[in-house]
């Protein structure tokens, strides 16, 4: 961990390029028929990574988000899939303008060139310890084996995200500022107190048992920094502190999934009732 990050680049966010991406206003269900569980724990599978001293945040935060989506839609046939965050980070790289540099990536661009290019998996492209543009004919051509067909709903705040999730639909990307209260957080971040130390991009997998004085729950973070930071490398968002990062003018928030638009995620929520990740 440093100062300065600059893993998630707002000043290169195309925000007409995020409106052109195939949005779905996801039909969330728990509202309806179905209860929410009462935690989504993705922490007994999902394996945390490290970014070193890269900035290839993005990469992690969408190579994992795409790992919960599979593993949903799969019923946990899929936990031992491991797609590479660095090979993620680069096309990601490639439609922010920044390949070839390690200078962080955008989101839409991001999104853009993972729908087209795909992810290959960690063996053929782990996360080197200094940057590295080599990508290799076999991880591109692996690549396009794990090219799923996803769709997004615009997050703008808490509530929208906890509906996302806890409908089963999958995870939320995010790029957001991050302070010294965030950097030296022991795993629950009830504020974003401090200096602020740049830009990170994140995903919101879960939620946790803890709650807030209104009954909403915490929101469960993989980071991308090792297994040291935070609890065994995982963030407890508050919801008051989701909902603060989401109103600032340069935080982005997708949620990803390959249920069709529209389409009540009913199979998955099922599941996770049945067997869930609690």
């Amino acid at each position: 961990m440093r100062d300065g990050y600059r893993g998630y680049r707002f000043d290169l966010e195309d925000r007409a390029a995020l409106g052109r991406l195939p949005v779905a206003l996801h039909t969330t269900v728990t509202a309806g028929h179905f209860q929410a569980p009462a935690v989504i724990n993705h922490r007994p599978w999902l394996a945390i990574k490290d970014q070193g001293q890269t900035e290839s945040c993005i990469g992690h935060a969408g190579a994992t988000g795409v790992q919960i989506d599979t593993y949903l839609e799969t019923e946990g046939r899929a936990a031992d899939l491991d797609l590479s965050a660095w090979y993620a980070y680069l096309v990601a790289q490639v439609g922010s303008g920044t390949f070839g540099q390690d200078q962080g990536a955008a989101v839409g661009g991001a999104i853009r060139e993972w729908q087209e290019r795909g992810f290959c998996l960690t063996a053929q492209c782990p996360t080197p310890a200094i940057y590295s543009n080599h990508l290799s004919p076999r991880a591109i051509e692996v690549a396009k084996t794990h090219r799923p067909r996803h769709h997004f709903t615009p997050i703008r705040s808490y509530v929208g995200a906890f509906r996302f999730i806890s409908s089963g639909l999958g995870a939320v990307l995010f790029g957001a500022p991050i302070t010294e209260e965030y950097q030296q957080c022991s795993g629950v971040l009830e504020g974003m107190g401090g200096r602020e130390l740049g830009l990170h991009g994140q995903v919101a997998a879960g939620y946790t048992s803890r709650r807030d004085a209104n009954g909403y729950p915490y929101l469960d973070c993989p980071g991308s920094w090792g297994t040291s930071f935070g609890q065994a490398g995982w963030i407890e968002y508050s919801p008051a502190v989701f909902d603060q990062l989401l109103r600032d003018r340069r935080s982005v928030a997708i949620g990803l999934s390959s249920v069709p638009p529209f389409q009540p995620p009913t199979r998955r929520l099922e599941w996770l009732l049945r067997h869930g990740v609690f």
